[in-house]
């Protein structure tokens, strides 16, 4: 499933987040990795912990990372409400007013 991110298809989301629910542990890993690993994804990922279908504490610490490093306000700004984390700084101190 991984190699799924090296290729920028609109398909995959969709493909991932069906066979979401009935993978293993290290299946949703490997599916959260791959859907952090592009923006076009990533938005995907953010509306499906949104409408629930992936719960919000599924999703690692790195993974969490991975989507604030984007830089994209419409995954930051789900990425706040829907994970309901507060924003980390480089240096790993929670700050309320810093983009996530």
């Amino acid at each position: 499933m991984r190699g799924l991110g090296a290729f920028e298809d609109a398909k995959t989301p969709p493909a991932i987040l069906k066979i979401y629910s009935k993978l293993d542990t290290a299946g949703k890993r490997d599916a959260l990795t791959t859907l952090a690993s592009r923006v076009i994804f990533a938005k995907a990922l953010m509306a499906a912990v949104t409408r629930g279908t992936v719960k919000a504490n599924e999703l690692p610490a790195d993974i969490v990372r991975q989507l604030r490093a984007h830089g994209v306000k419409e995954i930051n700004g789900n990425a706040r409400q829907g994970l309901g984390r507060e924003p980390i700084h480089a240096g790993g101190e929670a700050e309320g007013d810093c983009e996530i």
